[in-house]
């Protein structure tokens, strides 16, 4: 027998009862010097401290306190082990006063803290007079130590049941130094072009765990030109790449472990209760509670990448302008933390080949995608999940162009004040995504959203008051059940591998065909009003 005894904001005495609380404290120090050397060049020297900490607060139950009051006193064990309680059905159905639900619960307490310590030395000026004007050059050198610490409530998931405990904590130590060119080629034509050098080491976990990170360090470049035939048009291009090293936490994270409720898709699909709408909690025999474990992945490699951009700025009259760039980005070792319901989903696919939509599972990888997907879920003798190990993880390469375009207009008046409209629009041409080299890239943008607008009208007068209005327009993309088959009124839906028909001999629906659902998501439009 599974008893379900929810607790309501009633019985807590009101939604800030039940409300937690975060709190939060940042500090900045920083000091500094500047000067001028030899009177031509231009140098500055800065240390500083940072340190930003959050406390959590989440209100549960405790398990203990909570079971005693409902079930009682345990009068032993059957013989599966299922603890066997004579409960008290009036405490059950009684609902509790504030005072009593403070009995019951408990306040979990998660705290963490990052910090940085750096210092930065910089010096620019011209360096000789070039044919077309001085050429301008900048350096920097830094170095900087960083670290974090996340400390959960010791009780939680073992006294009451908080989802997510994440722990961890460690140091490492950046260097880097720049250098960058401003060079003239002609009186309308310039260059740009910069290198950096980066270099990410000296790894130390706070816990008493090895820690074999190693280092991640490379040098990036970038190069531009920016063209001006006249004064009131720019024609401008960059080739820019790229590198980051991992996030801390993701190579340093401690094992932990929390409990989840999932639906087991692979379960779902391989009885068929996908067919007849029956992957959802209501059914217990796919729905239920399992062990989610993480932990640190020193092995993630850095992300690198690489992009372009050009386009044009166009100073079309007096307080109207816009601006129009086409770029390309692509990125080689992307970091994606996978979490359980991508998991299960891809895991149900790649056992399967269909998704609990009833639709054909398009694997966003090969067999290596499958193998590192399946080997994240651990089953027991019967089929149930046992746990799941959730993580980050480096996809081969992510590829995505689009085109920006931003006009803008100011308009100035005697007695009506000052306005000032604003729209940035983006469109994505393509995107790509390999999770492995061997994998196929084919164009995925229908799968995403192909187009955004933020805009903004903005008026003031010159003095106290002024007003802005924001907009933002979120295209549409595919519906999560596209291409999938239309389910008939009694909730059985065909298969889409065989056309929308149905087959099975055993089915009222024998013969019967349904529409294939091609419908989309969106768009979604926001907006609000801010006035002062």
């Amino acid at each position: 027998m599974d008893l379900i005894r929810q607790l309501t904001r009633r019985e807590a005495g009101g939604w800030d009862r039940l409300a937690n609380d975060n709190k939060e404290q940042s500090w900045d120090l920083s000091a500094g010097l500047r000067g001028v050397w030899a009177d031509r060049f231009d140098w500055e020297l800065s240390v500083g401290r940072s340190r930003y900490t959050v406390d959590a607060y989440i209100r549960t139950v405790d398990t203990a306190r909570a079971t005693d009051y409902f079930f009682g006193s345990s009068l032993g064990t059957a013989a599966d082990g299922t603890p066997i309680h004579a409960i008290n059905q009036a405490r059950v159905y009684t609902p509790l006063s504030p005072d009593q639900y403070d009995a019951l619960v408990a306040k979990s307490h998660n705290s963490a803290y990052s910090w940085v310590n750096q210092a930065s030395f910089s010096v620019s000026g011209d360096v000789v007079q070039g044919w077309s004007g001085p050429i301008r050059f900048a350096t920097v050198a830094e170095v900087a130590k960083q670290g974090y610490q996340l400390s959960p409530d010791p009780c939680a998931n073992e006294s009451y049941p908080v989802d997510v405990v994440d722990s961890g904590g460690g140091e490492r130590m950046r260097s880097s130094a720049g250098l960058e060119f401003r060079i003239p080629l002609l009186s309308t034509l310039s260059a740009n072009v910069a290198g950096r050098y980066d270099r990410y080491g000296n790894y130390r976990s706070s816990a008493a765990i090895p820690t074999d990170v190693g280092t991640q360090s490379d040098t990036t470049w970038s190069a531009g030109l920016e063209w001006r035939p006249v004064e009131s048009l720019l024609v401008r291009s960059t080739v820019v790449t790229s590198f980051r090293a991992p996030d801390m936490h993701y190579v340093l994270g401690e094992p932990s472990s929390t409990n989840q409720t999932v639906i087991d898709q692979s379960r779902c699909i391989s009885s068929g209760a996908y067919l007849i709408g029956g992957c959802n909690d209501e059914n217990n025999s796919i729905f239920y509670t399992v062990d989610v474990n993480r932990r640190g992945t020193p092995d993630l490699r850095s992300e690198t990448g690489r992009s372009f951009a050009g386009g044009v700025v166009w100073d079309i009259a007096q307080g109207l302008s816009l601006s129009l760039d086409y770029y390309r980005i692509q990125l080689d070792e992307m970091i994606k933390d996978l979490d359980c319901d991508e998991i299960l989903s891809a895991e149900a696919g790649c056992r399967t080949g269909t998704t609990i939509s009833g639709g054909t599972w398009n694997t966003p990888g090969g067999a290596g995608y499958c193998e590192t997907i399946t080997s994240r879920v651990l089953r027991n003798a019967d089929g149930t999940i046992a746990s799941i190990e959730r993580g980050p993880i480096n996809l081969a390469q992510m590829e995505t162009s689009g085109i920006d375009a931003a006009p803008k207009y100011r308009l100035a008046t005697a007695g009506w004040g000052n306005f000032q409209l604003s729209l940035d629009y983006n469109n994505l041409i393509a995107y790509r995504e390999q999770i492995y080299r061997i994998d196929s890239d084919e164009n995925r943008r229908d799968e995403r959203v192909r187009s955004r607008v933020r805009g903004s009208v903005h008026w003031d007068n010159g003095g106290a008051w002024d007003w802005t209005v924001y907009f933002r327009r979120i295209g549409s993309m595919r519906a999560v059940n596209w291409g999938t088959c239309e389910r008939f009124d009694d909730g059985y839906q065909p298969s889409a591998s065989d056309a929308c028909l149905v087959t099975d001999t055993a089915n009222v629906h024998l013969g019967e065909t349904s529409k294939r659902y091609f419908g989309r998501a969106g768009p979604a439009i926001y907006c609000n009003l801010s006035a002062g």
